[in-house]
């Protein structure tokens, strides 16, 4: 082969490499990209869901052992919006227990704490994880193992013994700092009623977690459940405080946590209204979307 033809096939076997190799590449970079199969509906939802579980905790007060409620209030804590919510629930509510109707405190004198809660998720359907029964005594003792709170009074509370006459009770207007026995004076005697009284009560529990609402709280929370473990009426083994922290600490770690209180207005004798008071707690306290309900034993 002369010498001519060399130099023509090699330029030629080149040029066709070349050309191979540019429509090679070409081929890599706009063939279209094969889609990664979707996720299950299943694992979705445990990926959206990889923080701890929302918690719904039953907070009952009674002036004493043997008294019924005097009010209720649900509080949720909810690792996934970073949020604490506290609501009030109408003791008024008529509900079923045995083969008898009247309302939740009527349901509490029935057969205790586990029918209330029970009767409670009938009518509504709210799941309680878990439940404290707080008299007076344990009121003040759970408020004190935080430390006091500072407070706008707004108004001049004088309350005198019926028995000797003697003041035994002075609250006076404006900002006062609150240990448990003030904060229980303040609700007990001052002068509102019904709604007004929920809405001071929601407002207390409020600048208390506001102020208390912190890691180290969070992380001494066995030790405050045991401190008061004896003034308080209810099966306060069935609370797992582990898994109470993981909830609280990942509300914490959101850096942006916040306390809502969506109020459930009923009059004194109002009765339960499905679209009124049943849309706030499917709205804020997860009613339809909660796990099975412990066992709940009630008191001795």
């Amino acid at each position: 082969m002369r010498p001519e033809q060399k130099t023509f096939w090699k330029s030629f076997f080149l040029s066709l490499a070349a050309i191979g190799l540019v429509f090679g590449l070409s081929w890599l970079l706009f063939m279209p990209k094969q889609e990664k199969p979707a996720a299950s509906d299943a694992q979705q939802a445990a990926a959206d869901t990889d923080t701890a579980d929302d918690v719904n905790i039953l907070f009952l007060h009674r002036t004493d052992r043997r008294g019924l409620p005097q009010s209720c209030q649900l509080v949720r804590i909810s690792p996934a919006q970073g949020q604490l919510l506290v609501t009030n629930i109408p003791l008024s509510w008529k509900v079923q227990f045995g083969t008898r109707t009247g309302d939740l405190r009527q349901a509490y004198a029935y057969n205790g704490v586990g029918q209330f809660i029970e009767s409670l998720q009938q009518l509504t359907g709210l799941k309680t994880d878990y439940y404290v029964d707080l008299t007076d005594a344990s009121l003040i003792a759970l408020s004190d193992s935080f430390g006091p709170v500072d407070f706008d009074v707004h108004e001049n509370i004088y309350h005198y013994s019926e028995q000797s006459g003697l003041l035994q009770f002075k609250l006076l207007y404006g900002r006062q700092r609150l240990d448990g026995s003030r904060c229980l004076g303040y609700l007990s005697y001052c002068g509102l009623q019904g709604q007004e009284k929920d809405t001071l009560r929601l407002q207390l529990i409020k600048a208390y977690i506001e102020h208390y609402f912190n890691r180290d709280e969070v992380e001494r929370l066995a030790d405050t459940f045991t401190g008061v473990a004896d003034n308080i009426e209810t099966d306060i083994a069935s609370i797992d405080i582990p898994d109470l922290q993981a909830a609280l600490r990942e509300v914490l770690v959101t850096g942006s946590s916040t306390v809502t209180t969506p109020q459930i207005y009923c009059d004194e004798n109002g009765d339960y209204q499905p679209d009124l008071h049943g849309s706030v707690l499917r709205d804020y306290f997860g009613v339809g979307l909660q796990k099975e309900t412990p066992t709940v034993s009630s008191p001795d």
